[in-house]
């Protein structure tokens, strides 16, 4: 799980544009991120059940 979350991340800075960005708007997207990834571990949890 964490490397695929890893490789997430590493996909997803790449997207994010820092330049354009404040460091509070990077951290938003990043808080955003990885709130998808924890429903995407619930959903995974809920179907192995």
């Amino acid at each position: 799980m964490f490397k695929t979350l890893a490789d997430r991340f590493q996909l997803n800075f790449k997207t994010i544009e820092t330049d354009e960005l404040s460091e509070e708007d990077v951290f938003k997207q990043v808080i955003k991120i990885i709130d998808e990834e924890e429903k995407l571990c619930q959903m995974r949890q809920l179907i192995q059940e």
